[in-house]
């Protein structure tokens, strides 16, 4: 008795179903309306609108063609330039639609982590939301007090450190680019700055521009040449130093930011 069923379908489907009437009706009442001279409209919210629209069409024209060129701001902290390093076109988009962030709970640990260094070394220093930007969050399986135990282990807490929590603003191509170092120490050859990170995973290439400009910032605090500042990543789960060679240079920075 199965055979006998007739079985049948439309192909290929339809992906509107049984809102294809309804669909059709909207669009020939659309077709069939007489234009709206918007330019001519003495309706404010209607001149609104129409600007709203073109701004979003010209937009996702933009988008499609894969122009995304906008203005850098005049004073960026450290985090955007990675940005601009990693990827200038997802840069753009944020400057042009910036959303807020919100910090979760592994971002506070991390931040809490850095102030109680801060306070190991019995610095004291002022902090604003920019300087944590580049603190990375905890990973799930961490707690703090594991943290601490771990940097303790390390050589660092062994040694006094030249400079704590330094902030610093640099102009790097006409550009104020601001940051926090979290520690300075002395070396033979001049100075290293290093950066704890809470996370166990390596960096990559684009996360080592922090690092030139920490090494650029702190030669032009201290009116010395760039090559007698080293810098480095120090994992804190890991106990790893993470001495990063080949750098950018004050001249590559300038050509990252001077690109259009």
């Amino acid at each position: 008795p199965a055979k006998d069923i007739e079985i049948t379908a439309q192909w290929p489907r339809d992906p509107l179903g049984d809102r294809r009437a309804d669909f059709d009706r909207t669009i020939a009442l659309v077709e069939s309306a007489a234009p709206l001279n918007l330019e001519g409209s003495a309706d404010a919210a209607l001149g609104d609108f129409a600007d709203d629209a073109r701004a979003i069409i010209a937009e996702f024209n933009e988008y499609k063609a894969g122009v995304h060129s906008v203005a850098l701001p005049p004073r960026l902290s450290t985090s955007t330039l990675i940005a601009l390093h990693e990827n200038p076109a997802e840069l753009a988009r944020t400057i042009r639609r910036p959303m807020p962030r919100a910090m979760d709970e592994y971002s506070h640990r991390g931040t809490e982590f850095h102030l109680w260094i801060e306070k190991h070394f019995n610095a004291k220093t002022l902090f604003d939301d920019e300087d944590f930007d580049l603190l990375t969050p905890f990973e799930e399986d961490q707690k703090l007090e594991d943290l601490k135990k771990k940097w303790l282990d390390s050589r660092w807490a062994q040694l006094q450190p030249h400079a704590v929590e330094v902030p610093f603003e640099t102009v790097i191509a006409g550009i104020l680019v601001r940051g926090r170092i979290d520690a300075v120490y002395k070396t033979d050859t001049g100075y290293e700055v290093v950066d704890w990170k809470t996370g166990s995973k390596v960096l990559g290439e684009s996360s080592a521009v922090q690092l030139a400009v920490y090494r650029l910032a702190w030669a032009k605090l201290q009116g010395i040449s760039v090559d007698q500042v080293t810098a480095a990543f120090h994992y804190v789960p890991t106990n790893t130093t993470d001495r990063r060679a080949n750098l950018l240079t004050e001249g590559q920075l300038i050509d990252l930011l001077s690109v259009k």
